[in-house]
């Protein structure tokens, strides 16, 4: 049997499934260094492979935040539990979220409501509500129907 070809078209249409390159390359990163997250690997060393490997502007751009998600330290974690209890989000819960969703579009516009639950901890059948209500404030705009719906900043 012959190996199937990838193509420039099967390939456009992977990224685009993916949520397109930007999606892409911040998440095979994120899966690199959180592979690191139990190794004895200092910032000096993962630095140092980041500038051979030409990532170095990426990662020394990244928040706090971003890092601690990637390694799973992330202050989500209590907008997750909240969620999936089916608890209400506090006020402070809420607006932490729709800040994190911003953000995240910021540098990923025309994302899928379930590649923004997943960046923000959040189930994605719960998700739509917030992203109603930063649409209803105008801060972020849609197109696309139901499950194609894709959203970016306003």
């Amino acid at each position: 049997m012959t190996e199937l070809q990838t193509t420039p078209e099967m390939f456009e249409f992977m990224m685009k499934k993916l949520g397109g390159a930007n999606m892409v390359r911040v998440e095979f990163f994120k899966d690199k260094i959180s592979s690191l997250a139990n190794s004895n690997t200092t910032i000096d060393e993962v630095m140092k492979e980041a500038k051979s490997e030409g990532w170095d502007t990426w990662f020394t751009g990244l928040r706090f935040s971003d890092l601690s998600r990637m390694l799973g330290a992330a202050k989500s974690v209590s907008v997750k539990t909240t969620a999936r209890s089916g608890k209400r989000l506090t006020n402070t819960e809420r607006d932490d979220l729709l800040k994190n969703i911003l953000d995240f579009l910021k540098d990923n516009p025309w994302s899928s409501a379930k590649i923004i639950a997943k960046h923000v901890g959040m189930p994605s059948r719960n998700i739509g509500l917030q992203l109603k209500s930063l649409r209803e404030k105008n801060q972020i705009t849609a197109k696309g129907e139901k499950a194609s719906m894709r959203y970016s900043l306003a």
